[in-house]
């Protein structure tokens, strides 16, 4: 007997196929980043981390900052993330293959869980299934994904959805207990995901019959008590270095409220253009301070803010509104970044949208769904989501290779950002690697001509002067790394060295003191 068109298309949707084209599609896209290089921060937290090395050191991550297994120390406490590495590390060791394949997989994992939240909130199949891919598939997410060292963000937003997927769409207690061990998973994989329980509000605000009363959301209370444990817990027994100071000196941005408040607004249209057209795709983006309400895109940024804030009224609570979740969710997501109340050290990053862009992208999807009539105007439909779903897929493919060795990845900054002295010293430690002396040395003095700050700037520039046997230059150069952090202990042990090999021992024993005082200072 013949089938009839909608047990076809029964057939056609079945939830594994789709879930597949989703894993699948993950895969396609990000096919090209397998054998990219390591870079960035993955010195320190892979290639240096000695906690990867062994079984043994376990329990040593969960006591320790993200940079402690490289001899560093920093305010940020993420041991599910290095735990993912020493899985990783143990099975394929310091192969980039293995790596890549831990965010890919946690990517596609990620696309799946999208698709299967939406329909716990009530959207359509189709509708999550195409904000799903498209969310999947888009390029800002490469910072993300591609990105070896960014696993912290597919691996909170992971916990974050299942926790969701856990509560809804009907509450019960053993939900809720499972929901709040993956928050605590969250939190061991990002300090981000606090954020949770305000997930958990926007997702009961689609489902609740009565979204506008209070006793809705009195489940979230132990969510948001558990948010409150883990901030008193960081600023005591995990307060590894000033948690939550991305600051040392004071400056307009961190003194003033309102310059926080108009440069976040001003974020907000910067980043929906990243969203609907994403190009000039870069890291360590030159994002101004905004001073002054008058500025055009503060006031574009608050006219999108209160544009958000009149969809909320007028949907008035109504039970499942996709577009007032998928806002809702945007919010909650977000606070962490806006730097509104606690000052964060960046303006603008585009893995920041990783989890944000979730609701704006599913939310987006459902309400167009849902006013779409008709076969002819549904498979117009389809088409544009799978050319856009293509369009982004080869996008994303195509920044991947911008990631591939460390010079084209800092090069691609510096067509964007000339004035980041960082970026200069990490491009000429990349041309040091490759024996380019001149390159290297044309990028550390560039580097110091923007701004004499950083230590390793000038110890690196030592140490290529003593491989030119220019021994009072690299001194030079190794005592002002001292006069910028006094604490820099690779500096002493490197004048520990030169003044051993010239037999000055009253030298090297000063040097030699102070290099393992600098190391006591911070815990190493």
């Amino acid at each position: 007997m013949a089938q009839s068109n909608s047990q076809q298309a029964a057939v056609f949707w079945r939830p594994w196929m789709l879930y597949a084209v989703l894993v699948v599609s993950v895969f396609i896209a990000y096919a090209n980043c397998f054998s990219n290089e390591f870079l960035f921060d993955d010195e320190f937290l892979i290639q240096k981390n000695a906690f990867l090395r062994s079984w043994s050191s376990f329990f040593d991550i969960f006591r320790a900052s993200s940079t402690t297994g490289a001899g560093g120390v920093d305010s940020f406490y993420r041991p599910l993330q290095t735990v993912s590495y020493l899985f990783v590390f143990q099975i394929f060791g310091l192969s980039t293959f293995g790596f890549h394949l831990l965010n890919v997989t946690y990517h596609a994992v990620n696309s799946c869980l999208l698709m299967i939240l939406g329909q716990r909130l009530g959207f359509g199949q189709k509708a999550t299934f195409a904000a799903s891919l498209l969310w999947a598939l888009h390029p800002v997410h490469t910072e993300a994904v591609t990105y070896m060292s960014a696993t912290a963000d597919p691996l909170y937003t992971l916990f974050c959805l299942l926790g969701c997927i856990a509560l809804f769409p009907s509450f019960s207690w053993r939900r809720g207990l499972l929901a709040t061990f993956f928050f605590a998973a969250g939190l061991l994989s990002k300090e981000a995901a606090i954020v949770f329980p305000a997930l958990a509000v926007a997702c009961r605000f689609a489902t609740a019959e009565r979204p506008l009363s209070w006793r809705s959301y009195v489940f979230t209370t132990p969510l948001w008590m558990m948010a409150i444990l883990y901030l008193i817990a960081r600023k005591t027994i995990l307060d590894f270095d000033e948690s939550f100071t991305f600051y040392r000196t004071a400056n307009i941005y961190t003194e003033n409220f309102s310059v926080r408040l108009y440069t976040f607004f001003a974020t907000l249209p910067s980043y929906l253009e990243l969203l609907i057209f994403p190009r000039d795709l870069h890291m360590e983006r030159r994002f101004p301070v905004f001073t002054e309400f008058t500025f055009f895109p503060v006031l574009t940024g608050l006219g999108l803010a209160l544009g958000t804030f009149a969809q909320l009224v007028w949907s008035r609570g109504r039970r499942g509104h996709a577009l007032a979740w998928g806002i809702l969710w945007f919010w909650a997501a977000h606070v962490p970044h806006t730097g509104i109340l606690i000052p964060v050290n960046a303006f603008f990053l585009e893995h920041w949208m990783y989890l944000p862009s979730i609701g704006l992208i599913i939310g987006s999807a459902e309400s167009v769904g849902r006013v779409v009539e008709g076969r002819r105007m549904q498979i117009v439909l389809g088409c544009t989501v799978g050319l856009c779903a293509f369009a982004l897929g080869g996008a994303t493919y195509m920044q991947n290779r911008v990631w591939r060795t460390p010079i084209e990845f800092y090069s691609n900054i510096l067509r964007y950002n000339d004035q980041s002295p960082r970026i200069h010293n990490n491009i000429a430690i990349a041309y040091g690697d490759q024996k380019d002396d001149e390159r290297a040395m044309k990028h550390y003095l560039r580097a110091i001509e923007i701004a004499d700050e950083y230590p390793q700037t000038r110890y690196n520039l030592a140490l290529l002067f003593l491989e030119r046997n220019n021994l009072p230059e690299a001194l030079k150069h190794l005592h002002r790394a001292l006069e910028i952090n006094p604490d820099f202990y690779h500096a002493y042990g490197k004048l520990f060295e030169i003044a051993k090999a010239r037999g000055n021992e009253a030298e090297a024993k000063m040097y030699f003191d102070k290099f393992h005082e600098a190391r006591r200072k911070l815990g190493l």
